[in-house]
């Protein structure tokens, strides 16, 4: 079942990111939809009592997964906006913190 929620939850989130780039939806609209998918495949592993190391390879697994997609759409935007690594830090923090608060950073 691990492996089916895990594949399922990457499509998902593929066609959702399709989506997001086709449609430019803004990343405070986007991100949180990432996490309602995310933790809605977390509760319903948790329901279906998915081990506790399983529920926590699943997440790792779809995190990282849409972090990574929205990264690659970050760095396609800002492909000259200088230092390259910077610019990946940038991305990458700025995705964790809408996922977290929900909002924009200060």
């Amino acid at each position: 079942m691990e492996k089916i929620l895990t594949e399922s939850g990457i499509v998902i989130l593929k066609n959702l990111n399709d989506k997001y780039e086709k449609e430019s939806i803004d990343d405070l609209e986007y991100i949180p939809i990432i996490k309602t998918i995310i933790n809605s495949f977390i509760e319903y592993a948790t329901s279906n009592e998915l081990s506790p190391e399983s529920i926590t390879k699943l997440h790792k697994e779809l995190t990282t997964y849409a972090e990574n997609l929205y990264l690659n759409s970050w760095m396609k935007n800002a492909a000259e906006e200088g230092n390259e690594k910077d610019v990946k830090f940038e991305g990458m923090e700025y995705f964790k913190y809408i996922y977290k608060h929900e909002e924009y950073p200060d």
